[in-house]
């Protein structure tokens, strides 16, 4: 962060400040001890901790203001208005500096670069923008001429595409733009040289250019290995011929692999092979010229710890004493299943055996034998249970181990996978993650289902957090559904799933439970007879495992309580298919018979409120299960709220592990995956509507939730003088019926309670408009959407009154049709 410059002698005195100005100024940095954060970005030596404890001792007297005292002494001490605008710039606080300084039109200060890359590297292209209020982005790629297509979620100075594929080479170009103006950067052009064919198999070959000699992707910074295990380092480069690579070992050449590989391998890594790597690339063809140097790798090789079995006397019947990976889950009464864990249990025959014939020098070493033999011997035994059983990441290993009735529980701490030679199966490669969230809150249908307040929220946050765990997430977030609507896009949410991908499911909203089967329901719930009326949620999971996805992860936020007046629904349903492969977890966020709380006050419910404090953590979704029943049951009495989940996962599941696609094949299915889902996120391209008397009225688009859209109506004049009493209002034709519009300007301005309830909180910074509107039900269109702007003002005081309508294509999850792709799939 660059320090502010020091007090300049010209400017406007910070003491000639209107009252009105250091009035609003005030209450906005007494907000959080705002004004704290502007006395750290000072230069040092203007403010003490006593000057500043001074200050902040103003909040205990009648009408004392901290920011107040800190602004009057900033006056006394010569400082001007430019300077603490400077402050508040670094600080990037928006608000203060309206106040301070007139608007700014948006400018490009630096331009967006070409850039060189490889397959699977990562990207940024950068552009650097000044104005207030501060320029808000969005990226294009240009699909040909006079076809430019908007980037999903690209709204920020930086565009980062993280795996690059053959997919991203083109070019790119950002709108920037604020309330006063907008503008387009430089067309920049991404290149992705295609990789060599011993990298990844199916890519065609592809030259890189002539004239190109450089390294494209370096080696990782950081890396840490076990013993015996191999290690991987690589580093790619393009040149105009043939490439040698050579790999040093802290800067001094090393006989372990020296040619045309740019991959080194190292195996049964030792602990001496620690140390710092780089690797030299020279053309083969041209000795003489340059060589390239790679940056640094720091290789750590760490030992292996020994077995560990310990007899405690464990009954796996009793309800207390238990592993760290082998405790029960706490909240279903009565359940005696233990958490799907790394852990398998071993005859003390074969334990005591395994542990004699390991000297303790050796043990080290032999762990991933002596667990070998110890699970074949059980498996011979049959105490193995017959499944497949997966080590625990390395760093997450309890030195705890537990012993049931049946022998020593022991623990590997090799993180792979502990298979018995019957049950040695491939795993399928993670291809791509898909997601579908809805939140249903506004239930018009049954008269007994009561209002939510949350659920929207959650809803947001959920697809929020997702997405932030990795960029490659492809999320569909809905709201307000109703059975015909939940029913289509279930069906379009599963014809995403196939094998080798992970796929989550979200629902909160009103549900039941009967017969021990969980009911969601839709929003128009009581409207009609039928047992399509109520969605089960073991429905949901079976047609997930029919697609043989890697992973189905199920989260029900909702009450499972008995619905004596819904029961008549479901009463007659035959009994659950259940399918019999694939990994999954089903999470309750309340255990049979209760049900799940929310709060007014709070942003969210109270399992969301605990769920986003550990979801982003990268760990088994097994273990951030765990960590929010805890979480819940520190914060709550088991009478409110206690959560529940189900696992049949035979390896350990990760939300942060990363795609790895490897070949054309897994590629295609891959873009496939990426252009169905690309259809419910196609937002309107900002445009203009309006240019006469000097006033420009533009549109901006944001999406709140796949079928929600967010209207940003912006207006700049030429001279202001000229046009007064402006308003604009927003509305629907005729035709549009279904649809409802909100009207944000208002609510945005008013409480902050209205104002969480229509807004998600991932847009909030970024909706900031003159007037704003929000169109809701966006599944339920069958044309293109059609809006009229009712543009209103005086210009020379002369009324002039202007509707423009304007039609925007079918935005968001308008394009799927999803009404339409529900009969369909019913009638197959």
């Amino acid at each position: 962060m660059p320090a502010p410059p020091m007090r300049p002698e010209k400017g406007q005195p910070l003491r000639s400040l209107a009252f009105h100005k250091f009035r609003e100024l005030s209450a906005y940095l007494n907000v959080s001890d705002r004004w704290r954060k502007v006395v750290d970005v000072m230069p040092e030596g203007v403010y003490s901790v006593v000057d500043v404890e001074n200050f902040a001792m103003a909040m205990h007297q009648p009408g004392g203001s901290p920011a107040g005292e800190l602004i009057l002494d900033m006056g006394v001490q010569a400082f001007t208005v430019e300077q603490l605008a400077s402050y508040l710039r670094v600080l990037r606080f928006e608000a203060p500096l309206l106040t301070l300084l007139p608007k700014e039109p948006v400018s490009i200060i630096t331009q967006p670069e070409n850039v060189v890359c490889s397959v699977n590297a990562e990207v940024q292209l950068k552009v650097e923008a000044a104005g207030l209020p501060f320029p808000q982005y969005q990226w294009y790629k240009s699909m040909g001429p006079g076809n430019n297509q908007k980037i999903r979620d690209a709204r920020d100075s930086v565009l980062r595409i993280a795996h690059v594929t053959v997919r991203d080479r083109g070019v790119y170009c950002v709108f920037v733009f604020n309330d006063v103006n907008h503008v387009f950067s430089q067309w920049c052009e991404v290149q992705v040289m295609a990789p060599h064919p011993h990298d990844i198999q199916g890519w065609p070959p592809g030259p890189p250019p002539p004239d190109t000699f450089k390294i494209t992707r370096q080696p990782e910074p950081q890396l840490v290995y076990h013993e015996g295990e191999i290690v991987k380092i690589r580093c790619c480069a393009t040149g105009p011929g043939p490439l040698k690579y050579e790999w040093l070992i802290n800067d001094r050449p090393s006989q372990i692999m020296a040619g045309s590989h740019n991959t080194l391998l190292i195996h049964g890594a030792k602990v001496d092979d620690t140390g710092s790597y780089r690797c030299r690339v020279t053309l083969r063809d041209q000795p003489d010229h340059e060589p390239l140097l790679s940056g640094c790798c720091h290789l750590k090789v760490e030992r292996r710890q020994s077995l560990v079995s310990t007899n405690d006397g464990f009954n796996p019947s009793s309800n207390s004493g238990a592993s760290q990976y082998g405790q029960r889950v706490p909240f279903a009464e009565g359940t005696t299943r233990p958490v799907a864990d790394s852990t398998f249990t071993a005859p003390p025959a074969a334990a005591a055996a395994a542990a004699a014939a390991t000297p303790p020098a050796a043990a080290a070493a032999a762990s991933c034998i002596v667990a070998a033999a110890a699970l074949s011997s059980a498996v011979s035994a049959g105490h193995a249970n017959g499944k497949l059983l997966t080590a625990p990441h390395p760093t997450l290993v309890s030195s705890a181990v537990s012993v049931n009735g049946l022998g020593a529980r022991t623990t590997c701490t090799t993180g792979r996978p502990i298979v018995s030679p019957e049950h040695v199966t491939p795993q399928a490669k993670l291809k791509g993650k898909v997601a579908l969230v809805i939140g249903n809150q506004h239930y018009y249908g049954e008269p007994e289902m009561g209002p939510l307040y949350q659920t929207e929220s959650d809803a947001a946050e959920l697809a929020s957090l997702l997405t932030s765990i990795d960029e490659d997430f492809r999320v569909v977030s809905l709201i307000n559904l109703t059975a015909h609507e939940m029913v289509a896009a279930i069906s379009y949410f599963v014809s995403l799933l196939s094998e080798g991908i992970y796929a989550v499911f979200y629902f909160a909203g009103h549900g039941f439970q009967y017969n021990n089967e969980s009911y969601l329901l839709p929003v128009d719930i009581g409207l009609e007879d039928g047992p399509d009326q109520c969605i089960r949620a073991e429905d949901i999971l079976y047609k997930m495992q029919q697609k043989e996805a890697k992973f189905s992860f199920l989260i029900l936020d909702m009450c499972r309580t008995e619905q004596r007046s819904l029961e008549y629904l479901v009463r007659n349903n035959p009994p659950a298919s259940r399918a019999k492969k694939g990994n999954y977890i089903v999470a309750h966020s309340c255990i049979p018979s209760h049900m799940a709380f929310e709060r007014r006050s709070e942003e969210n419910g109270i399992y969301m409120s605990h769920l986003k404090k550990h979801l982003g953590l990268n760990l088994r979704v097994e273990d951030v299960l765990m960590k929010v029943a805890n979480s819940i049951g520190e914060a709550y009495p088991p009478s409110v709220q206690r959560p529940e989940y189900n696992s049949a996962c035979t390896e350990a599941i990760y939300l942060h592990e990363k795609i790895v696609p490897v070949g054309m094949e897994d590629h295609k299915q891959y873009a496939t995956l990426l252009d169905k889902w690309q259809l419910a996120h196609g937002e309107p391209d900002p445009v203009s509507i309006y240019s006469e008397n000097g006033l420009s009225v533009t549109l901006a688009f944001y999406a709140e939730f796949s079928n929600v859209l967010i209207v940003c109506i912006h207006t700049s004049m030429q001279e202001k003088g000229e046009i007064q009493q402006l308003s604009i209002a927003m509305d629907l034709p005729g035709t549009e019926d279904e649809l409802i519009i909100e009207d944000l300007t208002e609510k945005k301005r008013g409480s902050r309670e209205s104002y969480k309830q229509v807004t998600n909180l991932k847009l909030r910074d970024r909706v900031s408009a003159p007037y704003c509107y929000r169109v809701c039900g966006i599944q339920k269109l069958r044309k293109n959407l059609g809006l009229i702007f009712k543009i209103r003002y005086i210009y020379n005081r002369t009324p002039v009154e202007k509707d423009v309508c304007k039609e925007f294509g079918a935005p968001l999850v308008a394009s799927l049709n999803l009404l339409d792709y529900s009969t369909s799939t019913q009638q197959e």
